[in-house]
């Protein structure tokens, strides 16, 4: 008997540790890629921390401690090495920075152009959290693709090598009829000014069309911002 509680409560700790090395795995890769630390609590705290499990919760904390004094030096390093690189992938829309948007009213949705891919009308309210919205988008389009009896699939944060030599990362690559589809979600200004420059690299690294979810009119995704 007691052997088995050992088997179980050794079982659980393993799958805490399985899932909490998971998340933190997500968030390191996301500081290292910005070379940043700005986001590593607040993310960490919306999704590696449960008031309903409490001890899962501690332990997660304490391996959160001591991944970000492992990671920090290697950020500090980076930082000072590529800042350069890392404001060139930020200019060029190789890389979207997301943090938490405060819609201007609760009954907000996005604007898009999904109208290209006769998809006219799907939309959601904006929940100005980048997880949230992307998840109920995807239902939308899910539901709506099941209607039209038509393909869809989709994979998020996928690296794509442009001809430059660089990498962008696409926030979410929407398979709509059996052709990719680059899909970013755009919150402000910066984003749809990312958005402009990056589609000129991904259509010449095979990419002929992207799609966005906008917050704001149509113009104003295309609209330059200084």
């Amino acid at each position: 008997m007691e052997i088995l509680i050992v088997l179980v409560v050794g079982g659980l700790l393993l799958y805490n540790l399985i899932i909490h090395f998971s998340i933190l795995y997500k968030i390191s890769a996301y500081c290292l890629q910005t070379n940043t630390l700005d986001q590593y609590w607040s993310t960490f705290f919306k999704v590696g921390v449960s008031a309903n499990a409490l001890i899962s919760s501690a332990i997660a904390i304490v391996l959160a401690i001591v991944v970000f004094f492992l990671i920090l030096p290697i950020v500090l390093i980076r930082k000072a090495l590529f800042k350069s690189q890392v404001k060139e992938t930020l200019d060029n829309g190789y890389f979207l920075a997301y943090a938490d948007h405060e819609p201007r009213n609760p009954e907000e949705t996005f604007t898009s152009n999904l109208d290209e891919v006769d998809l006219a009308g799907v939309t959601t309210t904006v929940t100005g959290k980048l997880r949230i919205d992307a998840l109920l988008l995807i239902g939308e389009l899910d539901k709506k693709m099941k209607e039209q009896n038509r393909e869809f699939a989709f994979e998020v944060m996928q690296e794509q090598k442009l001809k430059n030599g660089k990498k962008a990362i696409i926030p979410m690559l929407l398979t709509i009829d059996g052709k990719k589809y680059p899909t970013y979600p755009l919150y402000d200004e910066t984003h749809k000014k990312q958005y402009r420059r990056v589609r000129s690299a991904l259509y010449d690294a095979g990419y002929t069309q992207t799609l966005y979810f906008a917050v704001g009119a149509f113009e104003e995704v295309y609209k330059e911002v200084a």
